[in-house]
């Protein structure tokens, strides 16, 4: 990848007083599902009877394909196909238990359809079914999970009882929470103001940057509140940028005029030879985006090490009950959303809340997790955290096609396990984590030093001339209970 010049800008919507924020659409949520904006989804969970309701629009004549696959392919996908053909409908529930097949017809319909209607240019077909159908065999459990959603189309109506090939173009598949709340819309209101946070840079021939600045708060007379945010990303430069974090400053009166003479520069690598020591003053979280969106403090496990071909690889982070009895005042702490973070290989996450020796419900998961999917939890109900609560941060992994070792870090290709929560009362806490039993975990593979690299790659090093990563795909690893090896790692 060449050199090439990134602008990236983050839209902050301020707001003097409190105000709600409503939800627009007669629809829960609404999601377009293809660049070009011609597949869009609308749907409500009814979370009483446990049934979802879909509104499916698709810019053609012909037959549209909608379906829920456990991968993002078609293989064990469960799907819907329909078409209206001189004034009749054709609807069915459908799976596809082989590859590069087409999809079969239930042998129970599970599916129910409320109306189909063609307009001058659309197809529009609504129908429900239940979040559990009773039938795994054929049918997709509908789950608070990440669920990736697959559709396909075609220009005209089958001349059978079947759906011709959808072709390369017409079809593809895009990631969505069917069970969360609405995030809600920006309102109208004179007194929102904006504040756009933007700077550009030129990102180096390395596979991940991280690049840190200063900015300068808008200058306000009254208390004012943060009620959204949005990145705007210079376009065709999407996919060059992966999150933007915007973390709020506790400076010292003495380092105040420092502070604006940084504001004024474009900014540094971060954390490396030239990141001021000041700037780790800006600890606490107060906007993140991340291929979706992100916020607030964090729970997180710390150096970890994860082998290479393991199709299930566990780790843990603790939040201990000591911490929360330090920091959350006696009538808690209340959270009212959450994100998961893992990078390419996290496939399971979760937070579990302990309270009293006995667990409660988890305070968020997601057995299904995509990378290129991350957005914030919003909870229906606020949940309520006291004082000697003990949280536990898991995460699963697969590095069964790796053949190298994975280690945290900040590039793509290495790992990390992290919740990100929003919750009030503000707390003086910008993260809670803790560390595995490094002596052991040293003695294990017969390390005696250990630090980063901040002059180079971030990497960890054990030698001057060996990176941690080198040092243990060159270790023999017949010799290691990977059932003990784990619960040395958490």
């Amino acid at each position: 990848m060449g050199s090439k010049a990134v602008r990236f800008t983050l839209g902050l919507w301020l707001l003097t007083g409190g105000i709600s924020l409503p939800h627009v659409s007669g629809w829960e949520r609404e999601a377009i599902l293809d660049p070009l904006g011609k597949v869009q989804l609308a749907w409500t969970p009814h979370l009483e009877t446990k049934v979802i309701e879909f509104e499916y629009t698709v810019q053609t004549l012909g037959w549209v394909g909608l379906g829920f696959s456990p991968t993002g392919g078609m293989r064990d996908s469960d799907v819907i196909t329909a078409w209206i053909k001189d004034g009749q409908v054709f609807f069915n529930d459908r799976h596809v238990p082989v590859d590069h097949e087409l999809p079969r017809v239930d042998d129970v319909p599970n599916y129910n359809l409320i109306s189909a209607v063609e307009t001058d240019t659309a197809t529009i077909i609504r129908f429900s079914r239940e979040f559990d159908t009773c039938d795994l065999e054929q049918d997709f459990y509908i789950t608070g999970d990440t669920i990736k959603v697959i559709y396909a189309y075609g220009e005209t109506d089958p001349d059978g009882a079947d759906p011709y090939y959808h072709g390369i173009d017409n079809r593809g598949t895009k990631s969505l929470y069917l069970l969360d709340p609405p995030l809600g819309e920006i309102p109208d209101d004179p007194s929102i103001k904006e504040w756009i946070v933007s700077r550009e840079m030129v990102i180096p021939e390395v596979d991940t940057t991280y690049w840190c600045s200063i900015q300068k708060t808008p200058v306000v007379d009254v208390t004012n509140h943060i009620i959204g945010y949005k990145p705007y990303v210079k376009p065709g430069n999407e996919k060059h940028v992966h999150h933007l974090l915007l973390y709020a400053c506790s400076i010292p009166d003495e380092l105040v005029d420092v502070f604006n003479s940084w504001a004024e520069h474009d900014g540094v690598l971060c954390y490396g030879p030239d990141h001021p020591q000041e700037w780790y003053l800006c600890r606490s979280i107060l906007i993140a985006w991340a291929v979706g969106g992100e916020r607030s403090d964090r729970l997180h496990t710390n150096v970890q090490i994860i082998p290479s071909g393991q199709k299930q690889f566990f780790l843990a982070g603790h939040c201990s009950s000591l911490c929360t009895s330090t920091v959350f005042p006696p009538e808690g702490i209340h959270v009212f959303s959450g994100l998961l973070h893992s990078h390419l290989i996290g496939r399971k996450m979760r937070v579990r809340v302990f309270r009293n020796g006995e667990e409660l419900p988890w305070l968020l998961n997601d057995d299904n997790y995509d990378f290129n999917y991350q957005q914030v939890r919003v909870f229906r109900e606020h949940i309520t955290l006291y004082p000697g609560d003990q949280l536990i941060m898991e995460c699963d992994y697969d590095s069964s096609n790796r053949d190298s070792v994975t280690v945290s870090g900040y590039g793509t290709a290495e790992e990390m396990c992290l919740g990100f929560f929003q919750y009030y009362p503000a707390l003086n806490l910008a993260a809670c984590f803790s560390y595995p039993k490094f002596e052991e975990v040293f003695s294990l593979f017969g390390i005696t030093d250990l630090w980063v690299d901040q002059d180079g790659g971030f990497d960890y090093m054990v030698s001057e001339n060996q990176t941690l990563v080198d040092y243990l795909n060159e270790f023999d690893w017949s010799g290691i209970d990977m059932e003990g090896f784990q619960d040395l790692m958490r």
